[in-house]
């Protein structure tokens, strides 16, 4: 049962429901929104980390643009992540 609860929390996002499947799976921007929240990053530090502006951070969180390979194993080592986790 803590698999379950585990995959649901990081993997899907209950406030948003898709009517046909029941769930939505979390979008790269809230997941990297939720990501920095978590280890209590700033944009402008993330940014700094990833060789972008403070800017790009946040056109990437509100999925305005989205981050390059480079940027993404950039995150992924940031996060501690795989990239699979991320996209």
């Amino acid at each position: 049962m803590e698999i379950v609860y585990f995959f649901c929390k990081y993997f899907f996002d209950p406030g948003m429901m898709d009517a046909s499947k029941g769930v939505r799976i979390m979008e790269l921007g809230e997941l990297l929104e939720q990501l920095r929240t978590e280890h209590d990053y700033t944009q402008d530090y993330v940014a700094s980390r990833i060789h972008v502006e403070q800017p790009t951070v946040s056109n990437y969180e509100s999925g305005k643009a989205m981050p390059s390979y480079a940027v993404l194993i950039e995150l992924a080592n940031l996060y501690d992540v795989s990239i699979d986790y991320l996209l």
